[in-house]
């Protein structure tokens, strides 16, 4: 295990397999590797088409591997031409995690709509990116959160006697009749915003 750096020159030029195995088995997913190796299905494969890949000796199999192959295969022509001319001619930011973007918003803008013509009750949804499992793990642990204050709020309810905790007027009729699934992901969602802004 004493190989030198990789340059991108050779591997555009093109690695042998035996050489793409052994970095790989060396460096990589050790366990994982073997077992494709023993398998026969360890590649390195070539993008025969979207949804095809070729081995070294020109065996093509269907590209039924990761999240990206799902819905658009490996280099979906329309895809592969949008990137080229996103890399020519974006001077949009890289990653406007604190900014305002055209690409997000187009993106959101354009989820919600396919959503919603699937579920119209989802027009008026909104689309969270997260950048990292931390990010999402964060969110699914405040909708969590969120549910937990909604059963509170439901026993709490329970416990106000008929007559109620105070004077009645428009205003707490109003608040009485919240959805209190809706208070309980506001409130959640607010207060862990604080915690993390404070930090």
């Amino acid at each position: 295990m004493n190989h030198t750096p990789v340059s991108t020159n050779e591997v555009f030029a093109g690695l042998s397999k035996q050489s793409v195995f052994d970095l790989e088995k060396d460096y990589g997913n050790t366990d994982l590797i073997r077992t494709i190796g023993y398998a026969g299905i360890s590649g390195p494969f070539k993008v025969a088409s979207p949804w095809e890949l070729e081995d070294p000796e020109g065996v093509k199999r269907i590209n039924a591997g990761g999240y990206a192959a799902s819905p658009f295969g490996d280099r979906y022509p329309p895809l592969m031409q949008f990137l080229r001319r996103y890399l020519k001619e974006g001077q949009a930011m890289g990653l406007p995690q604190q900014a305002v973007s055209e690409w997000r918003a187009a993106l959101e803008t354009n989820l919600v709509r396919l959503v919603a013509e699937i579920a119209p009750s989802h027009a008026d949804s909104k689309v969270f990116f997260s950048n990292s499992g931390s990010e999402a793990i964060e969110a699914a642990s405040r909708d969590i959160e969120a549910i937990f204050v909604k059963i509170l709020l439901d026993t709490m309810q329970k416990s106000v006697p008929q007559s109620g905790l105070f004077e009645k007027s428009s205003g707490m009729e109003t608040w009485r009749r919240r959805p209190r699934s809706a208070m309980a992901f506001s409130a959640v969602w607010r207060t862990s915003w604080r915690r993390r802004t404070s930090v």
